[in-house]
Formats: C-alpha cells, sequence, structure tokens
C-alpha cells in the first residue's frame, strides 16, 4: 500500500431508482458519479478528500443499495447523529431522497453504519 491511506466515497442509492432506469451497468455507476459529485464539493477542503482527488489511480467509489426512501433517510439520520460527513440527494421538484453520498473516508471509519447494505451489482 505504500504507506498511502486507502480511501473510498461511498454511495447507497435506492433500489426502485437503479432498476426502474432502463440502463446498463456502466450507465448507473455514471449516475451514481453525478449524484455524489456535490459530496466531493462540498467536502473538498478535507484533507481526506483532497487525497483522494489527488491520487485518481487510487480513487475507489462503493455504489450500495437501500431498499426504499425511508432507509435512506434512515441512514441519513445516523450518519448525522455520527457526525460522518455526506449528502442526501433529493430529487425535485418531488423532494424525494434517492441517493446518500459520503465524503471519502477509510472504510474502517464508516463501516459500521454502512454493513447491512448490499453492493450494487
Amino acid at each position: 500500500m505504500n504507506g498511502k491511506l486507502l480511501l473510498s466515497q461511498h454511495v447507497s442509492n435506492k433500489r426502485e431508482n437503479i432498476s426502474n432506469r432502463l440502463l446498463d451497468n456502466k450507465e448507473k455507476g455514471n449516475k451514481s458519479l453525478i449524484e455524489n459529485k456535490d459530496a466531493l464539493h462540498l467536502h473538498r477542503d478535507h484533507p481526506h478528500t483532497a487525497a483522494y482527488l489527488q491520487d485518481l489511480g487510487r480513487m475507489r467509489k462503493v455504489v450500495l443499495e437501500a431498499a426504499d426512501e425511508s432507509t435512506l433517510k434512515e441512514l441519513a439520520e445516523t450518519l448525522q447523529q455520527k457526525n460522518i460527513d455526506h449528502m442526501l440527494w433529493l430529487e425535485q421538484p418531488e423532494n424525494i431522497a434517492t441517493c446518500i453520498a459520503l465524503r471519502p473516508y477509510p472504510k474502517e471509519e464508516v463501516n459500521q453504519y454502512l454493513k447491512k447494505y448490499r453492493l450494487f451489482k
């Protein structure tokens, strides 16, 4: 690992968002990338985010699947209580929670909050 901290950005999408889109896996991944750019921008001055963005060859994103909107809101509340930097994406004009993106973290710092969510395949 060359002494560098391995950072990942975690994204959780609402299941129906993923399954209702007639998109292939590459397009779904790109949609998640679009939805999480705000979290990177919002936390751009954090040392983890700066390190994540400076080492393009080691950028890792983990895309997870949440069952529904209430599950996303529950996760957002937990992250807020635990002071985990994140961004809850709300589709407009309906104001519906569709995605949560965390700033880059070492997985050891956030796994306990995300372990019940399935990896998007």
